[in-house]
Protein backbone atom coordinates (compact mmCIF):
# COMPACT_ATOMS: atom_id res chain seq x y z
CA UNK A 1 0.00 0.00 0.00
CA UNK A 2 1.63 3.23 -1.17
CA UNK A 3 -1.07 5.59 0.11
CA UNK A 4 0.27 8.78 1.69
CA UNK A 5 -2.10 10.41 4.15
CA UNK A 6 -2.21 14.19 4.16
CA UNK A 7 -3.94 16.35 6.73
CA UNK A 8 -5.14 19.95 6.42
CA UNK A 9 -2.87 22.26 8.42
CA UNK A 10 -4.43 25.69 7.90
CA UNK A 11 -6.59 27.91 5.72
CA UNK A 12 -4.55 30.54 3.86
CA UNK A 13 -7.18 32.33 1.85
CA UNK A 14 -10.79 32.63 0.79
CA UNK A 15 -12.24 33.47 -2.60
CA UNK A 16 -15.72 33.59 -4.08
CA UNK A 17 -15.95 32.38 -7.68
CA UNK A 18 -18.74 34.08 -9.60
CA UNK A 19 -20.46 32.22 -12.37
CA UNK A 20 -23.40 33.52 -14.40
CA UNK A 21 -26.04 33.04 -11.71
CA UNK A 22 -24.11 31.36 -8.91
CA UNK A 23 -21.42 32.11 -6.34
CA UNK A 24 -19.09 29.38 -5.09
CA UNK A 25 -17.03 29.98 -1.94
CA UNK A 26 -13.58 28.37 -1.97
CA UNK A 27 -10.76 28.29 0.56
CA UNK A 28 -7.05 27.76 0.01
CA UNK A 29 -6.04 24.81 2.20
CA UNK A 30 -2.43 23.98 3.09
CA UNK A 31 -2.05 20.22 3.40
CA UNK A 32 0.82 18.52 5.22
CA UNK A 33 2.22 15.04 5.21
CA UNK A 34 5.42 13.05 4.84
CA UNK A 35 6.13 14.66 1.45
CA UNK A 36 5.92 18.21 2.84
CA UNK A 37 3.30 20.91 2.34
CA UNK A 38 1.18 21.79 -0.65
CA UNK A 39 -1.88 24.00 -1.17
CA UNK A 40 -5.12 23.42 -3.05
CA UNK A 41 -8.40 25.29 -3.49
CA UNK A 42 -11.35 23.42 -1.97
CA UNK A 43 -15.05 24.10 -1.56
CA UNK A 44 -15.58 26.01 1.69
CA UNK A 45 -18.77 24.09 2.49
CA UNK A 46 -16.99 20.74 2.15
CA UNK A 47 -14.07 21.84 4.34
CA UNK A 48 -16.38 23.32 7.01
CA UNK A 49 -18.27 20.04 7.10
CA UNK A 50 -15.13 17.96 7.55
CA UNK A 51 -12.64 20.27 9.31
CA UNK A 52 -14.55 22.89 11.32
CA UNK A 53 -11.56 23.44 13.63
CA UNK A 54 -9.60 25.09 10.78
CA UNK A 55 -12.00 28.04 10.69
CA UNK A 56 -11.30 30.69 13.34
CA UNK A 57 -14.12 32.27 15.31
CA UNK A 58 -16.63 29.44 15.05
CA UNK A 59 -17.28 29.35 18.79
CA UNK A 60 -15.72 32.65 19.80
CA UNK A 61 -17.30 33.96 22.98
CA UNK A 62 -19.56 30.94 23.42
CA UNK A 63 -19.53 28.51 26.31
CA UNK A 64 -20.18 24.93 25.32
CA UNK A 65 -21.86 22.74 27.90
CA UNK A 66 -21.85 19.03 27.25
CA UNK A 67 -23.75 16.56 29.32
CA UNK A 68 -25.37 19.27 31.43
CA UNK A 69 -29.15 19.40 31.54
CA UNK A 70 -30.55 22.90 31.23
Amino acid sequence: DLTIETVPLRIEGREVKRLRNKEIACVKVVWGGPAGENATWELESKMRGSYLDLFPGNFEGEILLRGVGL
